[in-house]
């Protein structure tokens, strides 16, 4: 690896580490459930506003599980939390924590996301996108971004980084 990769690997290890540990998906995911139940003409949005994200999150992890036509796919979740997220700028800083909420309800498959078989990664994007703390406007650039990310937190961050071992942090 030369120098500059290995000045990237730095930049991008230090930046993983800065993140706080209390980063959760609560809002986005109560959004996601109200709009998804608005779109379906489901319940009253009176009535969304009085759960906790603790109902929430259990009605949203019911929606994943519904026959095929009835979900929502990865792709639309992701690109509708980048949408909330207002300002693309302020994305790569908190997606990673984000989505482990995700990860840990077991809603991706883990040994799916290991095996790449959900994602296509672009390396050099990526690696783009992180050193420059830059996220593209375009809503396919997003979400392709964040795709990305997800994938470098679930296969990297939960194995080698979580374990302080970054020998196998590579690109």
């Amino acid at each position: 690896m030369n120098e500059t990769n290995n000045s990237t690997k730095e930049e991008v290890i230090s930046f993983l580490k800065t993140l706080p540990d209390d980063v959760t998906l609560d809002r986005i995911i109560y959004h996601l459930y109200v709009k998804q139940r608005i779109s379906k003409g489901l319940d009253d949005l009176k009535h969304e506003r009085t759960r906790s994200n603790e109902e929430v999150k259990v009605k949203i992890e019911k929606c994943f599980f519904l026959k095929e036509e009835e979900q929502m796919d990865i792709e639309h979740i992701l690109l509708e939390c980048c949408k909330m997220r207002g300002n693309p700028s302020s994305l790569i800083h908190r997606t990673i924590h984000e989505f482990n909420w995700f990860y840990q309800s077991l809603i991706f498959d883990k040994s799916k996301i290991l095996k790449n078989e959900y994602f296509e990664i672009t390396d050099n994007d990526l690696i783009e996108q992180i050193v420059h703390r830059n996220v593209p406007k375009d809503d396919d650039l997003i979400l392709r971004s964040v795709v990305n990310l997800f994938y470098l937190y679930c296969k990297h961050f939960y194995g080698s980084l979580k374990n302080g071992d970054f020998t196998e942090f590579t690109f």
